[in-house]
């Protein structure tokens, strides 16, 4: 994304293939999705990506590289089931292959035909239903309530992100919200647990965000020197030039430690981009660099703070740096203010959910971002300060 920042680029191309769009169809059915994640990966998303081999085989694939003697690199993460996709990949779909050998191309137009019914049914949907008071609040005539339940959820969930509510919403919430408007007296209202406030006002169903305002910018760990005792001093310090060179070292070696690290999430592309925005920080013990971090603000409530960036180098980490950095974090988000930490973890990531509940952190269960694409990959840990 940091070469679309800089206009070098306009779009990136990702390599997703046929089997690769049924592994996920499948995977998404398998943990609840609707027709939104039924229709799997669009060939453009985000007004950046696109999917050239989408609809192309694996196999078709292979054999142009093997005609041009294209060389590529197999990841080898890929080869272990102990990850969702991977054990949809190794070990239920060729079992499935063996029944239906079509069954890529059939997972496929069912995407498609989901995909077709999906944006017919938010065709239907009349925006201009939708009226927006303020930037919290908008306001649904209860006539519209009178249409099928398959077009009244959609227009909830708009009404939901018109006033900044994208997560958290729940099938039981749409119902009673639909019920209101059905069969609710005026002045009748429902609290929701996102401090969302649903109330019938005569002809209209009004729903109002009362969530606090969230603090926005990037908020960085102060830097300083602070001494411990038996294990030297800690300097954090603003990256400079020659720095970010040490940094991607410690990434290529954690890489070398954990081959999944980078294989979904461009850590190292990450990590430039920071530095770049002027975001990315070192940690030096007795003039040595061993980590890198940035503190943000909070994922998960306006009232915490989030981590970032955080790395310490595998060969370090023995020595017990990782620990004491995160007692001296804990300790300046408490200055700052705020007594709540949190974190989003892959939930593939296996080495860092064991490293964050060895310190204290505890896992609240999966958290959809804005670039999950209709599933939830992270899982949210927070630790409450005391």
């Amino acid at each position: 994304k940091s070469l679309i920042k800089k206009d070098i680029v306009d779009k990136i191309a990702l390599a997703h293939h046929l089997e690769d769009q049924a592994e996920t169809v499948l995977l998404h059915i398998l943990r609840g999705a609707g027709l939104t994640g039924a229709k799997g990966m669009q060939t453009f998303s985000e007004g950046i990506y696109i999917r050239p081999m989408l609809k192309t085989s694996k196999n078709e694939i292979k054999k142009y590289i093997n005609y041009y003697d294209i060389p590529y690199v197999q990841d080898e993460t890929n080869f272990s089931s102990d990850f969702s996709r991977n054990y949809i990949r190794n070990i239920i779909m060729p079992k499935i292959y063996e029944k239906w050998p079509n069954a890529s191309v059939a997972l496929n137009n069912f995407a498609a035909a989901c995909r077709e019914d999906d944006e017919y049914i938010q065709s239907q949907i009349i925006d201009d239903a939708i009226f927006r008071e303020s930037k919290k609040v908008v306001k649904i005539p209860t006539t519209y309530f009178l249409n099928s339940p398959a077009i009244t959820s959609r227009m909830i969930f708009k009404a939901f992100k018109r006033i900044g509510v994208e997560k958290d919403i729940e099938r039981k919430h749409i119902d009673l919200i639909r019920a209101l408007a059905i069969s609710g007296q005026n002045g009748n209202r429902i609290k929701l647990p996102m401090d969302v406030n649903v109330c019938k006002e005569y002809d209209f169903i009004t729903l109002t965000n009362e969530q606090k305002e969230k603090k926005v910018g990037s908020w960085s760990f102060k830097c300083g020197t602070i001494e411990f005792n038996n294990f030297g001093k800690l300097t954090v310090k603003r990256a400079k030039e020659f720095e970010i060179n040490i940094v991607m070292e410690m990434c290529e070696e954690i890489k070398k430690t954990y081959p999944l690290w980078d294989s979904e999430y461009p850590i190292i592309e990450n990590f430039i981009e920071s530095y770049e925005e002027g975001g990315l920080y070192v940690l030096e013990v007795d003039g040595a660099i061993v980590g890198s971090i940035c503190l943000e603000a909070g994922i998960s409530d306006s009232e915490c703070l989030s981590l970032s960036r955080f790395m310490v180098k595998p060969s370090e980490r023995k020595k017990g740096y990782g620990r004491l950095i995160f007692e001296s974090i804990e300790k300046e988000v408490l200055k700052r203010g705020y007594n709540m930490i949190d974190f989003l973890v892959h939930i593939d990531h296996p080495f860092a959910f064991k490293m964050y509940e060895s310190f204290g952190y505890t896992d609240k269960g999966i958290f959809e971002t804005p670039w999950d694409e209709g599933i939830p990959h992270y899982h949210l840990l927070t630790k409450e300060l005391k």
